[in-house]
């Protein structure tokens, strides 16, 4: 009798054990995946932001070169001709 009664408690919780762990991984695989979105996301804001900063830092050594330039050779650098103190 009792053997009987375990037999269909244990028969019921089957299918709910099943799914009990079914859902356990699905949750896992659905925490890895948005895990890995947001470890991807980081990643591409800190290659963004170190691209930006590349950028800055080769656009503040052209102003430098042409903040040196004398007035004559920047006016020929821009395709000008300098003549009586003034770019044409």
């Amino acid at each position: 009798m009792i053997r009987a009664a375990l037999s269909a408690v244990f028969a019921r919780w089957k299918p709910a054990l099943a799914g009990l762990l079914v859902g356990l991984v699905a949750l896992s695989i659905g925490a890895s995946y948005l895990k890995g979105a947001v470890d991807g996301r980081a990643l591409g804001e800190a290659e963004a932001k170190t691209a930006v900063i590349r950028q800055l830092k080769e656009r503040n050594l052209t102003d430098d070169q042409v903040n040196r330039l004398p007035a004559a050779d920047l006016c020929r650098e821009l395709g000008g001709v300098f003549r009586d103190g003034l770019c044409h």
